[in-house]
């Protein structure tokens, strides 16, 4: 089932209004080289250099836009995982705050990440930019999880 939402009458939403507050990373993980989840670990998380071109001292070196290309390992795109990983880690995470409050390292209060939309960090760039960009369609589904909402790109259909 498939819905569109008309961006050319905005006027409808006159008046009406939402707090848009700061997205905020609540939890992380990582896959490892045979793509096995680790939740609340950061051995795979890697920084963005950006390149550093014409820079006064530095040398200049052609970038090779083949590196990683022998070793790249196809994902098999039957298995639809777009929110498994984000979600077992949300339960490690809880899990691991509950297990801090029986040890005594913290309060028992509801451990439950505290979000009313939790998605991947794209997704909220497609979502802020829809309304400057009149060329590009995209698809997102919204999974409700206990009152939350996962936003994910689309499983394509089988041709």
């Amino acid at each position: 089932m498939t819905f569109n939402f008309d961006l050319t009458h905005l006027e409808r939403f006159a008046g009406s209004s939402t707090s848009i507050r700061r997205p905020r990373e609540c939890t992380y993980f990582s896959y490892d080289d045979n793509h096995v989840l680790k939740p609340l670990s950061t051995e795979s998380l890697a920084c963005y250099y950006p390149p550093i071109f014409g820079a006064p001292g530095a040398q200049e070196v052609r970038p090779d836009l083949s590196v990683g290309f022998k070793t790249f390992r196809q994902r098999d795109d039957s298995i639809d995982e777009h929110l498994d990983g984000l979600l077992d880690t949300l339960q490690a995470h809880e899990e691991s705050l509950l297990e801090k409050a029986r040890n005594g390292e913290g309060e028992l209060v509801d451990v439950r990440v505290k979000a009313d939309v939790i998605t991947w960090r794209g997704m909220m760039t497609k979502i802020l930019t829809v309304a400057f960009d009149d060329f590009s369609d995209f698809e997102m589904n919204a999974t409700s999880f206990q009152v939350r909402r996962g936003l994910t790109h689309p499983t394509p259909m089988p041709s």
